[in-house]
């Protein structure tokens, strides 16, 4: 049987308090990062959003034109063009949020 000495239960006390105050780093960092992905899911959705509502624009411009003009299918493809990046983010942001 061995004895436990003073400076073995001090030495365990303090890693127990430490590594208790690890376990309360993780959970707050884990707060923190599900808060910032929230944030990030907003931002991408409200500018998504807006894209979609200049896609749609030109969209309903090029089509109720009957003569369809090069400068209206531009608008369009350039509405397309800035919309892709932001879809991909909010792809990417749903996998993370599923992990």
């Amino acid at each position: 049987m061995s004895v436990t000495t003073a400076s073995q239960v001090s030495a365990q006390a303090i890693d127990g308090a430490h590594v208790r105050d690890l376990v309360a780093q993780a959970v707050a960092a884990d707060s923190l990062a599900k808060q910032l992905h929230a944030d990030a899911m907003r931002a991408v959705d409200r500018i998504a959003g807006d894209l979609i509502h200049e896609l749609t624009e030109a969209q309903t411009a090029y089509f109720a034109e009957v003569d369809h003009s090069d400068e209206l299918w531009a608008a369009v493809e350039i509405a397309e063009a800035a919309l892709t990046p932001y879809s991909d983010l909010a792809d990417d942001l749903e996998r993370i949020s599923h992990r």
